[in-house]
């Protein structure tokens, strides 16, 4: 889960900016001194020492139980077929396939629902760029 988003408050970020960096990283070896203090405080010493971790999104089993009719309704053959590369017999197999548990390529497949999502969206029915309000670019610098 996403942990940082409290970390991104203006008058947090102030605070933090100014503490003495000593009680920022006071070695190399020793970071985030204060929240790791403040996390023993509250959830304990096992904790406030764990090493980071990752987690894997169950992209696999959602496509293949609640996700499956987005699946099949993003990767039907017409709409793989209008963006103009793709085989769609060969996605029609892949998604058979990975439904069926022969294969498991749901990172494969979700790439191509996105593929099929963009060019809809970005190719097939461009925003009308002319509808848009026009920017105010004065006092940018690149």
């Amino acid at each position: 889960l996403e942990s940082r988003a409290p970390f991104l408050d203006r008058q947090f970020a102030e605070f933090a900016l100014s503490l003495p960096d000593k009680w920022k990283t006071p070695s190399r070896s020793r970071t985030k001194v204060l929240l790791r203090r403040l996390v023993a405080r509250h959830f304990g010493e096992d904790h406030a020492r764990a090493p980071k971790q990752g987690f894997s999104v169950p992209l696999h089993h959602w496509l293949r139980t609640t996700g499956r009719g987005t699946l099949t309704q993003v990767l039907d053959r017409d709409r793989v077929r209008a963006v103009g590369i793709l085989d769609e017999a060969v996605v029609g197999r892949a998604v058979a396939d990975h439904l069926s548990g022969t294969r498991t390529i749901g990172w494969e497949l979700w790439g191509l629902m996105v593929l099929v999502s963009w060019y809809e969206q970005r190719v097939a029915s461009p925003p009308n760029l002319a509808a848009l309000p026009e920017a105010d670019i004065r006092g940018l610098t690149l």
